[in-house]
């Protein structure tokens, strides 16, 4: 029962008395109580898990701060660093558990209970819901249930999307001119082969990053058509990548011999601020050439995204079995 002031403890303090337990039709406590605890302790998971992927997406499409972030970087010391770069915004992930140990909670704040429960289950009241612990038992088989099945779904349809990305026949590569992939429309092909253009090297900028300790160069510089005048705004820019662990020449060569060959991707904010402020003076719609050595065919799609989709759903299915196997256990030893 629900004592006049719960002992519930602040700051780590210890409990003054016996741990509280709260159950529907306490004072104060009814389903809408127990709804909003529930969501503060879902809320509080799901950012926990989501802050980390969302750094993730920030860091390789320099969005937001992360832009900022890489331009002090670039102004300051030359060059960016992934890890110097995630480090400063990773506490965020940790930011409702801060919330939760700092304020006050008590019976009027079950969000902030369900929050603090979340990352700490012995902490405060012990709930009892409606049906007791086999009812939580039901529940939690239910939900683990329907993951096991979405996350083999999920592996299946990963892991043969993979397989088949790896073993199907590629069309040969579409080769266009300078001025077609200049001028064009809308969505931009996945791969080219571009004729008629030469790279202009009097103008650079270097875009150079650390990543475990080992640095990288993307190299950028305006491609014209062959007899163009390098006055004028830029409509292509080429990207050579220069990356020591590989050993392919095509990775270790600015404009590298060979068919001009690669994706063309448009101009994020981020770099067409850094090219403007190198002195490139770029056409609306400019595209990013990021050469690639593609042997006249279209290029397997990247398995890396294949892998690691097919990673997490097992690691899904794996936990939530495993969770099922838990709670269907508890069960039977109910005597359910």
């Amino acid at each position: 029962m629900v004592t006049a002031s719960p002992p519930w403890r602040r700051f780590d303090a210890a409990f003054t008395g016996p741990r509280p337990v709260l159950r529907q039709g306490d004072p104060g406590i009814d389903a809408v109580w127990l709804r909003r605890r529930r969501l503060g302790e879902i809320g509080a998971a799901l950012w926990s898990v989501m802050v980390p992927v969302l750094l993730g997406m920030g860091f390789f499409s320099a969005w937001g701060p992360f832009g900022w972030a890489a331009t002090w970087q670039l102004d300051v010391f030359g060059f960016n660093s992934a890890i110097w770069l995630t480090i400063p915004l990773l506490p965020l992930a940790f930011l409702p558990a801060l919330v939760a140990r700092v304020v006050r909670i008590g019976v009027d704040t079950p969000v902030l209970l369900g929050i603090r429960q979340s990352f700490d289950a012995r902490w405060g009241p012990r709930i009892e819901e409606e049906g007791g612990v086999r009812a939580i038992f039901r529940r939690r088989r239910r939900v683990a249930k329907w993951l096991t099945v979405v996350g083999a779904a999920a592996l299946v349809i990963f892991a043969g999307k993979g397989w088949y990305d790896a073993t199907s026949p590629h069309a040969p590569l579409t080769e266009v001119g300078y001025a077609q992939l200049a001028d064009t429309p809308g969505a931009l092909p996945a791969a080219v082969r571009v004729a008629g253009a030469v790279a202009d090297r009097s103008r650079e900028w270097t875009h150079a990053y650390t990543v475990r300790r080992v640095t990288h160069q993307d190299v950028y510089y305006p491609l014209l058509p062959v007899g163009g005048a390098a006055s004028g705004p830029v409509a292509i820019v080429e990207m050579s990548s220069i990356s020591p662990q590989y050993d392919r020449a095509i990775w270790n060569m600015v404009d590298p011999p060979g068919p001009r060959e690669g994706m063309p991707v448009p101009i994020d904010a981020w770099t067409a601020g850094r090219l403007r402020a190198a002195g490139f003076q770029l056409a609306p719609g400019a595209v990013v050439l990021e050469r690639r050595q593609l042997n006249g065919r279209d290029p397997y799609p990247d398995p890396i995204t294949d892998m690691v989709l097919a990673i997490i759903a097992a690691s899904v299915t794996l936990v939530s079995a495993l969770t099922w196997w838990g709670a269907r256990l508890g069960e039977r030893r109910l005597g359910t």
